[in-house]
């Protein structure tokens, strides 16, 4: 089976559903790893300049 997604979060929504079903993480754990990689993302795309000048 192939999946295909329009948007980012609903791969994320379906990968969340998938490791709660299967007991491998709490929600909670899942949507904070989502929020952390967002932030991440922001902060590295805000200060990409700088992050690869300092090399």
């Amino acid at each position: 089976m192939t999946r295909t997604y329009t948007t980012w979060k609903q791969l994320s929504d379906e990968n969340v559903d998938a490791r709660v079903f299967s007991g491998i993480h709490t929600r909670s754990a899942d949507e904070a790893g989502i929020t952390l990689g967002k932030n991440v993302a922001r902060y590295v795309l805000r200060n990409a300049h700088r992050l690869l000048a300092a090399r």
